[in-house]
């Protein structure tokens, strides 16, 4: 997957939903509302999420279950 500007490799959508045990779906809601960060590449706008931000999300949710 593509590099971030810290050298790690960026997680796709569907590596993203997976790593927050959510659908993909949810993942795109989640980068709509900003309640995760995305960048969009490409002519598409493919969504990617930095790891640390994918992660970030994960201790949050678990924190308020």
């Amino acid at each position: 997957m593509t590099i971030n500007d810290t050298g790690k490799p960026l997680l796709t959508l569907g590596q993203a939903a997976k790593r927050l045990h959510v659908s993909e779906q949810t993942m795109r809601t989640y980068a709509d509302t900003g309640k995760v960060p995305c960048l969009k590449i490409g002519e598409r706008g493919w969504r990617v999420f930095r790891p640390e931000d994918v992660d970030e999300a994960l201790r949050t949710r678990q924190a308020t279950a």
